[in-house]
């Protein structure tokens, strides 16, 4: 007796050690995954291509790469999360390539340009896809009692680099005179380091199973999971529209330089991340569909003060910009969260379906914004854009009032 328990203390070490160890890398990763999927509204006024068209490019490139996270949801549910995680984070890689064509304006904007940015960006968006299903299931399954916090602390690394790849871009490409291909060094650095530390605990099966009857396990649960879905399509239907218009938006205010490229959606990014992870805590303990409620209310409110407010002091705007992305992005990780404890077993197909297909239809907006703001003013198109606030609110308080608490899962207190 003497002898096993060190050995099952030392072996509980080493699993914590691992648990530890892949977390970490987790969030670096997911960092890297947003940081360079965030570079492409920066890079079009740096550019300077035509809102329409930039916007049209983002659409389809989105709308091509997005949905695949479903299929790819699917394939990391059978032991697939650990190859998703590092093939997606090194297919991110290929928007370090835009600043060469960018840097080229004669080019960039002629269809064959188009057609090169477009063909560079969708490999991001496809490593995009295959990445953040898995990395969301392999979170949020390290700790089924602290779901939301471990999902909203997964997602906030993912923003941190959202907030940081625009100022990134800029640097090197203003600095290097569009040379942005010196960005492959960090993603390199980072993709070896998960190939060393990235190890979750997966269940292999024998044979895979097809993607139609893995959706058909989501059958007692489809209303919810479609009236979810649609709910956090809207909120990233207006989380791309602001962000594609923000550098404009902000340049139309009167700000500094530094805030129209990549200060103000850093700042704008840094409030959510301060706001995900206390809400992740919060949700487990008082419900994640009453805290969900309570962030849509309070963004509808702060999302048109924020459009209405004229130019102001540059540290009150910043404050509101910290508010606004604050409420705006709590939404996401506490929407995933919630349908994931739909079906732990099939929380990277129900992750796919929350982050990639609803990003997918919510990408449209960008190029809907892109072709208004060219035919009337940015803040009136971004108050079109707002009306999404309303529908989304109408359609969570249907799903309160459709679920009672004998849908909870047992383990996921939170869920209510």
């Amino acid at each position: 007796m003497s002898v096993d328990k060190p050995n099952a203390t030392t072996q509980t070490v080493q699993r914590l050690n691992i648990t530890t160890k892949t977390f970490m890398t987790l969030l670096l990763t997911h960092a890297m995954v947003d940081a360079y999927g965030s570079m492409w509204p920066v890079f079009k006024m740096l550019a300077k291509l035509d809102l329409a068209t930039a916007g049209m490019i983002a659409f389809v490139t989105n709308a091509i790469a997005l949905p695949t996270q479903m299929f790819f949801g699917v394939w990391a549910d059978r032991g697939n999360r650990r190859k998703l995680i590092l093939i997606g984070l090194a297919m991110c890689s290929t928007t370090a390539f835009l600043g060469t064509v960018g840097q080229n304006h004669e080019l960039a904007v002629t269809p064959a340009g188009y057609l090169i940015l477009g063909l560079l960006l969708l490999p991001a968006r496809l490593g995009q896809a295959m990445f953040h299903p898995s990395g969301a299931s392999v979170a949020g399954n390290l700790d089924p009692h602290r779901r939301s916090t471990l999902v909203s602390t997964f997602v906030a690394g993912g923003m941190i680099g959202f907030a940081a790849g625009p100022g990134l871009f800029s640097l090197v490409y203003t600095r290097s005179g569009g040379q942005t291909e010196w960005l492959l060094i960090p993603i390199l650095f980072v993709l070896l380091l998960g190939v060393l530390w990235c190890h979750p605990k997966e269940e292999r099966s024998g044979r895979p199973t097809p993607f139609i009857k893995a959706l058909s396990a989501l059958r007692p649960i489809w209303g919810r999971v479609m009236t979810l879905y649609l709910i956090l399509a809207l909120l990233s239907a207006m989380l791309l529209g602001m962000n594609f218009l923000l550098p404009e938006f902000i340049e139309a205010r009167g700000y500094p330089k530094w805030m129209v490229y990549g200060g103000g959606m850093g700042f704008m990014t840094l409030g959510a991340v301060l706001g995900m992870i206390p809400a992740g805590l919060l949700a487990d303990r008082i419900g994640r569909k009453r805290l969900l409620l309570t962030c849509l209310s309070l963004g509808l409110v702060a999302y048109y003060v924020f459009l209405a407010v004229p130019t102001i002091p540059l540290i009150l705007f910043i404050g509101m910009c910290m508010i606004v992305g604050a409420l705006m992005s709590a939404g996401n990780p506490l929407g995933v969260a919630l349908g994931q404890s739909f079906s732990p077993p099939n929380a990277s197909l129900i992750s796919g379906i929350m982050m990639g297909l609803a990003w997918a239809t919510g990408s449209t907006s960008t190029w809907l914004v892109g072709y208004l703001a060219e035919r009337i003013d940015t803040v009136a198109t971004l108050n079109w854009l707002g009306l999404g606030w309303f529908v989304a609110i109408g359609l969570l308080i249907a799903l309160m009032l459709s679920t009672t608490k004998t849908h909870a899962n047992p383990v996921e207190p939170g869920a209510q």
